[in-house]
This record gives C-alpha cells, sequence and structure tokens, in this order.
C-alpha cells in the first residue's frame, strides 16, 4: 500500500530544529503514531519542562544590636517565582526595630535582651518560606558610679568613674555645668585634683563607648572645709607678696607678689586655702584659682581702703574705708556704714564676729563701731587703748574682739580671752595687724618688719611659701 505524506506539525527542537522532518508516512493503524510522536517529543527536549526551585531563606543567623545604636540588617533568600516580600510570622522583633517587605530590619533598639521571632519569606506566586531567629540586644553603656565623696579643699583628690555595658573602651567628657576649681576630668574617666573653693558644684558627665552610643549623669561635687586649716596664718606685704606658715609637709595656696602698691589688708576662708588682698584704692587680688568678687570703683571710693572681712565659706568679702564706709562683694552684704561725719577719728580695721552676721570697725582712738548683729562689748583690760590703735580681730568661736596699737598693746572685749601683749621693755613701735588663731585662745601680732609675735595658744610655724622680703602690712588667720 502507499502511504501518504503530509506536513510537519511544527513541533521543533531547541534550537529550532524539527523534531519529525518536514514529512512523515501516516500508518493505518489508529492512534499509535501520536503515542510515538508524544514520547518522541519528551525523549528529545528533557529540559523544555524544567521544575521551579523551591523558595527558601538563606539567612542563617542575624547579627547582634546594642541599645541605642542604629541597628540595619538584609535578609536573603532563594528560589521562588518573582519579587520577594518579607514579613514577620510570629513572634517579635525587639523594640525599636521593625522588618520591610523588601526584608530590611532596622531601627534604633530600645530594651536589652534576646529575642525570638519567626520570620516568612513570600513570592509572587504565593509560595512561602518560614525560620525561626533569635536577635540579641546588648545594653548601651551605663554609669555605674555611686554619689561621689566629699573633697576636702586644699587636699589631693582621686576618684576613678566605672561604667558597664556598651562596647568598651569608654570615653569621659563633662557634659553640662562646670567641675569646682582645681578638679579635672580625664578621658578614661579618673576625677582628680586639688579643689581649692567650698561649696557644692552639680556636673553631668557622659560617656560614650566604642561605637558612639552615650550615656550621662549628674554628680554633686561637694567641698568642704578641712578638719584644721590649710594654713596657720598668711602674711602679706606693701608690694603683694603674700607668705603661708603652717606644720611643713601641710598644703598651702600658691602665694607670690603681684607686683602691686600699697596693699594694706589679707583675708582668707576658714580653709585657709584662699585668700584676698587689698591695695588703698580698694583692689582686690584673690589667690591663684580663687574667684575675686570685685573691687571698689574709683569714683565709688570713699577715702582709704584700710581693712578686708572674709565671709568663713569664701563666698564674698566686706571692705572698711577710713572714712567708715562699708563695701560688700559677692555674697557678703553690707550691713551699714558710718555717716559722713559720724567717726571720731580715722577708722583702721574691721572683723566679723563669731556667726558672720555683724562686724565691728574701730577707729585709731580705739572706738569700735558695731554693725549688724555685732554689739559693742565691754572691755576686760585694765587700761583701755586710747591711741595708736592699728588693727582688730574678731573672737571665731565666742562674743567678743581683740584691738591692738602699734606697741603691740592688746585689748581684749567681752569673752575674748586676754591672752597678753608684748612687754613695754621691747620697745616695739612698728606693729601693723593683728590675727586670731582658729581656737580663739591665742592671735598673732605682726611687724612692719615681719616679726611674728604669737600670744596664748597662737604658736610660729615655718613658712611653707615664703615672698620676697618687703614691709609687712598685714596678717589673717585661718580661723
Amino acid at each position: 500500500m502507499r502511504s501518504r505524506t503530509h506536513q510537519s506539525t511544527g513541533v521543533s527542537r531547541p534550537g529550532g530544529r524539527s523534531l519529525l522532518g518536514r514529512r512523515y508516512l501516516r500508518h493505518r493503524c489508529g492512534n499509535t503514531l501520536v503515542l510515538a510522536l508524544l514520547v518522541g517529543v519528551f525523549a528529545a527536549a528533557p529540559g523544555a519542562f524544567a521544575a521551579t526551585p523551591v523558595i527558601s531563606i538563606t539567612t542563617t543567623s542575624l547579627s547582634p544590636g546594642e541599645v541605642g545604636l542604629a541597628y540595619a540588617f538584609k535578609l536573603s533568600g532563594s528560589g521562588g517565582t518573582g519579587t520577594y516580600s518579607w514579613s514577620v510570622s510570629s513572634g517579635a522583633l525587639p523594640a525599636g526595630l521593625s522588618l520591610s517587605a523588601r526584608g530590611i530590619i532596622s531601627g534604633t533598639p530600645t530594651v536589652a535582651g534576646s529575642q525570638a521571632v519567626t520570620l516568612e519569606l513570600s513570592d509572587a506566586a504565593s509560595d512561602t518560606a518560614t525560620a525561626t531567629f533569635s536577635l540579641s540586644i546588648a545594653a548601651g553603656p551605663l554609669i555605674t558610679s555611686a554619689p561621689l565623696p566629699p573633697a576636702i579643699a586644699g587636699a589631693t583628690f582621686g576618684v576613678q568613674l566605672g561604667a558597664a555595658g556598651g562596647t568598651p573602651p569608654y570615653n569621659w567628657t563633662v557634659l553640662s555645668g562646670s567641675l569646682p576649681l582645681g578638679l579635672v576630668l580625664l578621658s578614661d574617666g579618673l576625677l582628680s585634683g586639688i579643689p581649692s573653693a567650698l561649696g557644692s558644684t552639680v556636673t553631668t558627665i557622659q560617656i560614650s563607648d566604642a561605637v558612639g552610643v552615650r550615656a550621662s549623669a549628674a554628680f554633686t561635687i561637694v567641698v568642704q572645709a578641712p578638719l584644721g586649716p590649710l594654713v596657720e596664718y598668711l602674711t602679706a606685704s606693701s608690694d603683694g607678696g603674700v607668705s603661708a606658715f603652717a606644720t611643713p609637709g601641710t598644703p598651702a595656696p600658691m602665694t607670690g607678689p603681684d607686683d602691686l602698691s600699697s596693699v594694706v589688708a589679707i583675708g582668707t576662708d576658714l580653709s585657709g586655702g584662699n585668700y584676698w588682698i587689698v591695695t588703698s584704692t580698694g583692689h582686690v587680688v584673690a589667690s591663684p584659682g580663687t574667684r575675686a568678687f570685685g573691687s571698689v570703683g574709683k569714683h565709688d571710693l570713699s577715702g582709704k581702703i584700710v581693712g578686708i572681712a572674709v565671709e568663713p565659706n569664701g563666698s564674698g568679702y566686706f571692705l572698711a574705708s577710713s572714712t567708715g564706709r562699708v563695701y560688700g562683694f559677692g555674697k557678703a552684704r553690707s550691713l551699714g556704714s558710718l555717716p559722713k561725719h559720724g567717726r571720731s577719728a580715722n577708722i583702721v580695721g574691721i572683723a566679723l564676729n563669731a556667726t558672720a552676721t555683724g562686724y565691728w570697725l574701730v577707729t585709731s582712738t580705739g572706738h569700735i563701731y558695731p554693725f549688724g548683729t555685732a554689739r559693742r562689748l565691754p572691755e576686760s583690760s585694765k587700761v583701755p587703748l586710747r591711741r595708736g590703735v592699728v588693727g582688730i580681730a574678731g573672737d571665731p568661736t565666742a562674743s567678743g574682739y581683740w584691738t591692738v596699737a602699734r606697741t603691740g598693746r592688746v585689748a581684749a572685749f567681752g569673752q575674748a580671752v586676754n591672752a597678753g601683749s608684748i612687754p613695754g621693755g621691747e620697745h616695739v613701735h612698728d606693729i601693723v595687724a593683728m590675727a586670731a588663731d582658729a581656737t580663739g585662745d591665742g592671735y598673732w601680732l605682726v611687724g612692719a618688719s615681719g616679726v611674728v609675735y604669737p600670744m596664748g595658744d597662737a604658736s610660729i610655724q615655718p613658712g611653707v611659701e615664703v615672698a620676697p622680703d618687703a614691709t609687712l602690712t598685714a596678717i589673717t588667720g585661718a580661723a
């Protein structure tokens, strides 16, 4: 039987070649040929109908984070069809983090800890894959130092501040406020120095860790007066040179000449670590590192300045003029002055009472003018001083005061103890000032030649800071 030929069915091999050729022979045997053709197609082109790879999450773990530090992590997957979409299937990301549909976990963690979360990846055909991860967030840096111990004025202070968490090393800085004078904060957290001024200071200190996360804490730094004064007494010369006298090895304020002229008085706070000198024109100079609260203006000066009285905590001072005018600076507020024509002679000195709520002025003839809570007190001396008075000192522990004449004779008033005078036989005529010791049971007299005369429990101390030789004009005790 003759066979018939037909056109190709159009089924082609990969690359464009026909699977069956241009013609084929059809046998009269039903569908046998069709089945043979189909088997031939699959046998000839096995890659034409390959299966799509299964969708899967290829990320195996998540990078850890830190509280307060910006976090970003890109998830990855494979297989599936078309565009991916990511979501949280169960659990939750740590607080502060979120997951975008593109597979980016981002944000700034706010809570430390380890959190389990199941993430889902889906494709365009809605096929999905899931994987469970544990995301750890470390605590940020934290300042762990307890309240600071008090510092002592004039004494070495050192505290190592502490921190935990975050990524060491830490860098320490002052964020706001200021440190007490004399203290510094190093970048490694060591707070050290020698404080010079009494008081309480609030300072905010900050740390930043190696990756830039910051933390801060406020500290109250208290500088207290020492149990005893840093120095027993200080003297001043007319050119501003200051000398400090104390037991050898005792810390003392920095002293030395200031190239001044006509210095007439010196005063110190209770610690003995800060002092102020004043000229007859009202110009005040403080010891290095100590605040000067002000001077008398040229046009406001009445007469000449003759004395200074310092608040025990160093927060201010009073200046007294020869006319009886009293000027207050800092927290020292004038409690009154003499009227222009209300004095019997020139004023030569000023002294605070024991509570620092009043003061006395004294004239060269020994007349006393009280102000504030200070009172005129009875004199215990048998023969009162009526001329040549050069100074006055208040009793730091009782209601009383002393006056002194240039001959070294002392008069005691109220409860002040008369610890003695320079004997007349010594023929002293150059005493310029006096100062009480801290106990109130003694005092020092000083002559212009530089000789200091101790009386009662006051004692002569070696100089721990000595200015060049000059004419002395003043003395003050750390009382």
